[in-house]
């Protein structure tokens, strides 16, 4: 990563820490009022407790017994000021962080989503899913860090110092001056933490994302017999990461124990200051015990200070890691003054499109295509063709990089994305279910339906049987991604969310390519469903699935090269007769997908 980009991450993570900051400035503006009290009410326990001491060493069995009675009651009373403060304290801050790892995981999960196809196909899944997580625990750590390791120090050493003069202002002095220098060495140790623990969240991350690749592709490693091999490659990344921890934990070792050294040095020549004002007369025996218990307690909590910024610098090397991820543009976005796509008929038009995935490989060129209101059209061609690109323009998975797109004359890339994903429904070849019920898979298509109409979208789509004869019926979990679905019942579950949403534009994607002869003619029932009455666009690896359609569209290299229905093209010479006799001749080609 360059310079240049390093500084950005850096202002994009001031941005995105301040956003915080502001959306809870009022619970922290009552933190801080309240460790300010109770940081004086502190001081005044250890000042009253030291004159307890003059009072006791005055005594003449007499006269001053009520003052002694008096400081004793009066430091009780302190004690239990400091009590409830801290009750309010930990209920406030039990409140605040809570909403803030709430909020995080919200702002996470809604910028991420909103990010086009092409990044979930760029990115590694589980390198993504770790980056996230290291930005969401990585920021609240970085809250409590600043919170205890910070603004309470600081607090705790104006009020020690405000004190410490009203004892001997030298006190002061030497407090300060003290504090700065602890201050200025525990920030120069805590760069190079930093630089650490920026690489170990680099190295965790794409741990993570190969682990769950492995996981993923589970099967297929049994399947190849690659144990052994994934296992090694696994260790290569384990490795590289263990010694990356290693390193910054050491320099956390070695930093705290600098930092030690120095406190404890500190802590002896200020008692041995004390001890020498106090021989001079300049103070009391009561002050001495005060200013070396001020002071004791001064240091133990800037101790930890040091070792806090050693964890913000950690936590802000991780979140500037992790940031990237977050603030990384998105590749489609809305337009200003985007409004609602209204699809009344469901008319499609390519107008001189010209698109592709880079400039090196451009695969539409001056593409027009109309397809009139409820028409049924099928797409085939060989992989490569423009087949799944053609649809991915229309639900503006890409954007074009010339000409445009309407539905019913309206130009996708200036409505709603929302809109235009209601608009569309699309059955996939590979159908991916949520590890839910049965149920809530199917109300997928309309989280809002009843338990009658999901059924009954089932019933449509030839699913009732087979769900009744689960365990739990239409509450039976589905697995990851459906994996205790057959191929053929996932196709139907996906039908009957299709059914539910009821879109005016359909979409299949090689729907049946991949089933057996009984799930096909389930399918094919239940197909014939969903199609009533939409706009139907369905790309077909067997060519005898788009016999009925009203018009079939041959593409090659992202041109049209012929259309027209089942019978016209098979009498023609040309991709589609040759792609026909192979398939009725009974050698099917190999994967047509693009």
């Amino acid at each position: 990563m360059t310079e240049k980009a390093h500084i950005k991450i850096k202002a994009q993570t001031k941005k995105f820490l301040l956003r915080y900051v502001r959306k809870f400035k009022w619970y922290i503006v009552f933190i801080l009022l309240i460790t300010v009290v109770l940081e004086t009410a502190s001081r005044l326990g250890l000042l009253y407790t030291a004159k307890l001491y003059d009072s006791v060493s005055a005594y003449d069995g007499n006269i001053v017994i009520n003052s002694i009675y008096f400081l004793a009651v009066y430091i009780f009373f302190i004690g239990a000021i400091d009590v409830a403060i801290r009750v309010i304290y930990g209920y406030i801050t039990s409140k605040i962080y809570p909403r803030i790892s709430s909020n995080l995981t919200l702002t996470i999960f809604n910028h991420t989503l909103k990010h086009s196809d092409r990044f979930f196909t760029n990115e590694l899944s589980g390198e993504t899913s770790s980056k996230l997580n290291t930005l969401k625990t990585s920021t609240e750590r970085l809250f409590h860090a600043i919170n205890f390791g910070v603004i309470t120090p600081c607090i705790f050493l104006i009020i020690s110092i405000i004190f410490l003069a009203n004892v001997y202002w030298h006190f002061a002095i030497i407090g300060l001056v003290w504090f700065f220098i602890i201050t200025f060495f525990s920030k120069k140790l805590s760069l190079i933490v930093y630089k650490f623990a920026k690489k170990v969240a680099e190295k965790h991350n794409k741990l993570f994302g190969i682990v769950n690749d492995d996981f993923v592709n589970a099967v297929e490693i049994k399947r190849n017999h690659n144990m052994v091999f994934e296992r090694q490659y696994l260790v290569k990344y384990i490795k590289e990461t263990q010694r990356a921890e290693e390193k910054e934990l050491q320099r956390n070792i070695s930093t705290e124990n600098c930092n030690r050294i120095f406190m404890e040095f500190s802590r002896m020549i200020f008692s041995i200051i004390c001890i020498y004002y106090w021989s001079e007369d300049i103070i009391s025996a009561s002050d001495l015990i005060f200013v070396i218990t001020v002071f004791n307690h001064l240091s133990s909590r800037v101790f930890p200070m040091t070792h806090f910024l050693n964890t913000i610098s950690s936590s802000v090397g991780k979140i500037n890691s992790s940031l990237e991820i977050l603030y990384k543009p998105f590749d489609i976005v809305d337009v200003k003054g985007a409004k609602n796509i209204e699809v009344k008929k469901g008319n499609i038009k390519f107008e001189n499109v010209r698109f592709g995935y880079s400039e090196d490989r451009v695969l539409f060129e001056d593409l027009s295509l109309e397809i009139k209101a409820k028409e049924k059209v099928g797409i085939v061609g060989v992989s490569g063709s423009g087949k799944s690109s053609f649809v991915k323009l229309l639900s503006r998975a890409y954007n074009v990089n010339s000409g445009k797109i309407t539905i019913d004359g309206q130009d996708v890339s200036q409505v709603k994305q929302n809109s235009l994903n209601k608009a569309i429904s699309t059955i996939p070849q590979d159908i991916t279910l949520f590890n839910r019920s049965v149920l809530e898979n199917i109300r997928y298509g309309d989280v809002k339906a009843s338990d009658l109409r999901a059924k009954n979208a089932s019933k449509k789509a030839y699913a009732d049987e087979f769900i009744k004869e689960l365990k739990d019926g239409y509450n039976s979990l589905v697995g990851e991604r459906g994996v205790k679905l057959s191929g053929g019942e996932r196709q139907r579950v996906a039908i009957a969310r299709a059914i539910l949403k009821n879109s005016p534009i359909l979409v299949l994607d090689e729907a049946t390519s991949s089933l057996d002869s009984e799930s096909e003619e389930y399918i094919q029932k239940s197909l014939k469903n969903v199609m009533k009455n939409k706009t139907v666009i369905a790309i077909a690896h067997r060519l005898s699935t788009l016999k009925e359609m009203d018009r079939i569209i041959v593409f090659e290299k992202g041109k049209i090269v012929a259309e027209g229905n089942h019978n016209s093209l098979v009498r023609r010479d040309g991709v589609y007769k040759k792609l026909w006799k192979m398939q009725t001749d009974g050698f099917i080609t190999g994967d047509m997908n693009e």
